[in-house]
């Protein structure tokens, strides 16, 4: 058994608290952070893991740092990373069009926004330093595409889901590419 830290990004289905629980029970796999949809699958992470940061999924959509969060210090983005991440900023700018139902997020605020969550993502990185970020699927919200493009830079593993053509099988990819 490898104890590794593991950050659970947009699971909200009954199956992942399982899947979770059994990757801790035989493989000492234990999650420390953990996105998914108020509230009872909150209710449920306190119960099974008491030390887990929960974040509401629409939270991390709009940036809002989870309750416990807040006073955390914040990070600097220095010229290198926003380089490295030029791509990603590119397309989570564009990803925004979906958040812009009455034409009024100016590049801007799109621009501030992905800095904020640039910078939050890379906070919990760094301070959480996980060995495994799982996603249920590809990611494909702003949030999570930061989040993943951070993993790929730093080293950390990512797992995903990804659905077959064959009826209901899915196979598990490490990258998005």
């Amino acid at each position: 058994h490898l104890f590794m830290k593991i950050i659970y990004c947009g699971c909200s289905n009954k199956i992942w608290l399982e899947v979770a629980d059994i990757l801790r029970k035989r493989k000492d796999w234990q999650p420390v952070y953990w996105i998914g949809h108020e509230p009872w699958i909150r209710k449920e992470l306190e119960k099974q893991f008491p030390d887990l940061i929960f974040h509401a999924i629409v939270d991390a959509v709009l940036g809002v740092p989870p309750l416990d969060e807040i006073n955390r210090k914040g990070v600097v983005l220095d010229q290198v990373l926003l380089e490295r991440l030029a791509i990603c900023e590119l397309h989570s700018i564009k990803m925004m069009d979906r958040m812009d139902a009455l034409g009024s997020f100016s590049y801007q605020e799109r621009a501030r926004h992905y800095r904020l969550l640039l910078a939050y993502w890379l906070l919990i990185v760094e301070d959480l330093q996980p060995d495994l970020v799982f996603f249920p699927d590809i990611p494909h919200m702003v949030f999570d595409f930061i989040l993943y493009n951070l993993c790929q830079l730093k080293g950390i593993s990512t797992l995903m889901f990804e659905a077959s053509n064959v009826y209901s099988l899915s196979y598990l990819r490490q990258r998005i590419d």
